[in-house]
């Protein structure tokens, strides 16, 4: 990587980031896997040795799947990194390390070294990063730093052409389909189920939520191309719900006795798909009650415990 031509303040940081802003939304990953090379995080995409990805997508509930997979890799001591889009309160939401937004020092260094770096990508016929490639790009290379193990990693916009989808994950995980940004996606279930299904990569295991009937057929369609196991929702995994405590039950393992501490109606539905993701993933393996590093089938419930998320 180049030396930074200049070392900024926190202020002129998120100014910078910010004013990338009027770039809006450019879908496609040409321009990222260039801004990716161009920053020395190539090799840190899901390549062995590197960060681990369990990639979320969905129309609702994609950001508390993340937090849950989050709080349970750090449950079972790995070394674990997080995406979020968006942010709510504060843009370092967006990456963080553990349970920690990146600190803003490591955010000026960062956009200090890579802000020359995105404007010698101006000149190219790509053009230079948007806000969220830029975003992104600094957290591929804080987790490559940290030598995070795991990232439990949100898409921004639909998922096939979204620029997270230079990834190649362990887990890709679909929550939901509605009708979102359907000026972009497409106006039916089936062709915004289409979008989202762009990161069900060949082989790798892929867990859906509870989807519309024309949703899962696109799902279904897809991952049977690409020979990706599919694990969904009332199906593969099963979620029982009594007296405040939860139960989700797998081909593998049973984790009992979970209480999801966020507050909404789909909450367990989406800790339901979390955990599936999880044990699909490799990140642990419940049918010995241990994961690589330490973590067993009772990290599970104290990560589902832990788990918090902004509003």
């Amino acid at each position: 990587m180049e030396p930074a031509s200049e070392q900024m303040s926190y202020r002129e940081a998120v100014e910078f980031i910010s004013s990338l802003q009027s770039k809006g939304w450019r879908l496609g990953l040409d321009r990222m896997q260039e801004f990716a090379r161009r920053i020395g995080v190539s090799d840190a995409l899901g390549a062995p040795g590197g960060p681990q990805f369990i990639h979320v997508a969905g129309t609702n509930g994609k950001g508390s799947v993340t937090a849950f997979l989050q709080h349970m890799l750090m449950a079972g001591d790995w070394r674990t990194g997080a995406f979020f889009s968006p942010y709510v309160y504060n843009l370092r939401e967006r990456i963080q390390f553990a349970d920690n937004l990146i600190p803003e020092e490591a955010l000026v260094k960062l956009t200090s070294q890579l802000k020359p770096l995105a404007l010698a990508m101006e000149a190219t016929e790509l053009g230079g990063p948007t806000e969220f490639e830029f975003k992104l790009g600094l957290g591929l290379l804080y987790w490559k730093l940290l030598e995070c193990q795991w990232v439990a990693l949100e898409v921004g916009l639909g998922g096939r052409l979204d620029a997270t989808n230079i990834v190649s994950p362990r887990c890709s995980v679909i929550v939901s389909i509605g009708l979102d940004h359907t000026q972009i996606l497409g106006s039916t279930y089936a062709r915004i189920a289409r979008e989202k299904a762009g990161i069900i990569k060949p082989g790798v295991p892929v867990v859906v939520g509870e989807l519309p009937p024309e949703a899962m057929d696109v799902v279904q369609g897809v991952a049977g191309e690409l020979e990706s196991p599919l694990l969904r929702f009332g199906h593969e995994f099963i979620l029982q719900s009594a007296n405040g405590a939860h139960r989700v039950s797998t081909a593998r393992g049973v984790y009992d006795e979970l209480r999801c501490p966020l507050i909404g109606l789909y909450m367990p539905h989406n800790m339901a798909v979390a955990i599936a993701a999880l044990e699909a993933s490799g990140a642990i393996r419940p049918d010995t009650g241990v994961s690589d590093v330490a973590a067993g089938v009772s990290d599970v419930a104290a990560g589902v415990a832990a788990t918090k998320i902004p509003g």
